[in-house]
């Protein structure tokens, strides 16, 4: 489980509260923590820590927190042997789209 946990600092109580929840429930295999900003609730277990620079708003953020998602989600992917184009052993979710006609772009 993966908790992105925001900048702003109220909303940012919640998920640290959260996250301090799934940790000690013992539910999920791992829980991961992404932050901009450091917490003893957030060092207390795995995580992983944007690079430091500007502060960022929760918007800003959400970019960088996808860029880890998507990489996470390629590696493990790739870690149980489905390829990008072939997220699941059965085909059933893939990345092309059938029936789509290319229209002609005119500028």
């Amino acid at each position: 489980m993966v908790v992105l946990s925001p900048s702003h600092p109220y909303t940012r109580q919640y998920d640290l509260d959260l996250l301090a929840e799934l940790r000690r429930d013992r539910q999920a295999l791992r829980v991961v923590a992404i932050a901009a900003e450091n917490d003893p609730v957030i060092e207390a277990g795995p995580h992983i820590l944007l690079p430091p620079s500007r502060p960022f708003i929760d918007m800003e953020q959400a970019f960088c927190f996808l860029m880890y998602a998507q990489v996470f989600a390629l590696s493990q992917s790739l870690s149980v042997g489905n390829t990008p184009d072939t997220p699941s052993a059965s085909g059933t979710v893939n990345r092309v789209v059938q029936g789509v006609v290319i229209h002609p772009w005119q500028a």
